[in-house]
């Protein structure tokens, strides 16, 4: 008969201890899943046949050097067009991807909070998004340098704080709607129609609903005027719609029923 010692589950250091759910480990778990994506050999092809295209519209669209024709297309195309689109829908689909059955690193995550988990991947999602967003700013002030644009360098800084603002609060709010209803695209193409392009237009303090007037407030801070002393104040909305955002969609994860929940809440 085996007399040895028989050591329970329990007191084995290395079986049945899950690392404790800190915010700094569930983050890397949460980074571990996502900027492989961004690193895949398909995604890198596609960034760099965009950026290629954005310079083949940049370059034609700036005169030779017109200062004022440089800002207003990179303003308008660049940092109120591209750049909420894509934030919004980084945004939108990292949510919905965590309501899906299989969607966390197990070791690294569990048993976090799912809202601790949701605001993690927003946080992730645009330090992802950044290294090509700031490549595609490079190839717009790039483009405004090679048209004799004088100025395109001095306007990097204030573009790429723009930049930066305007992809937390698009994709914070991309990230809450994305939460909210599996129709984000619909409900998104909505928002723009409504308040960005109806709203935003209306010459009065009701524009001010529009998060890129708020882009435009930043960059016209350039020129010296008295939109400088707004700028901050603009700042300070993108930065709490970015955070508020995230906070209600890390909410509505948490609470929302989804397909798979229950097992991965045990």
């Amino acid at each position: 008969m085996n007399t040895s010692p028989v050591h329970s589950i329990s007191s084995s250091p290395d079986v049945g201890h899950a690392p404790r759910p800190t915010l700094a480990r569930t983050f890397r778990g949460v980074w571990r899943l996502t900027y492989p994506a961004h690193l895949a050999p398909g995604a890198l092809l596609s960034n760099a046949g965009l950026l290629a295209l954005l310079g083949l519209l940049a370059i034609p669209s700036v005169r030779h050097g017109e200062a004022d024709e440089f800002l207003s297309w990179a303003t308008n195309f660049f940092l109120c067009t591209l750049v909420p689109a894509i934030a919004f829908l980084a945004g939108a689909g990292a949510l919905r991807d965590e309501m899906k059955p299989v969607a966390v690193d197990y070791l690294h995550t569990r048993p976090a909070r799912r809202d601790v988990v949701g605001a993690c991947k927003c946080v992730a999602q645009y330090l992802a998004l950044q290294p090509a967003l700031v490549l595609a700013l490079a190839v717009v002030v790039g483009a405004g340098v090679w048209r004799g644009v004088p100025s395109a360098l001095a306007a990097a800084p204030a573009l790429l704080a723009a930049q930066l603002l305007t992809t937390a609060a698009f994709l914070g709010l991309g990230a809450f709607i994305g939460a909210l209803t599996p129709r984000y695209l619909v409900f998104g193409l909505l928002y723009a129609a409504v308040v960005e392009i109806g709203i935003g237009a209306i010459p009065t303090q009701l524009s001010r609903l529009s998060l890129t007037q708020h882009t435009r407030t930043i960059v016209a801070a350039l020129d010296g005027s008295d939109a400088a002393a707004t700028a901050l104040g603009s700042s300070l909305v993108l930065g709490t719609v970015a955070i508020v955002g995230t906070l209600l969609a890390a909410a509505l994860l948490r609470h929302r029923e989804m397909v798979g929940a229950a097992a991965r809440d045990n």
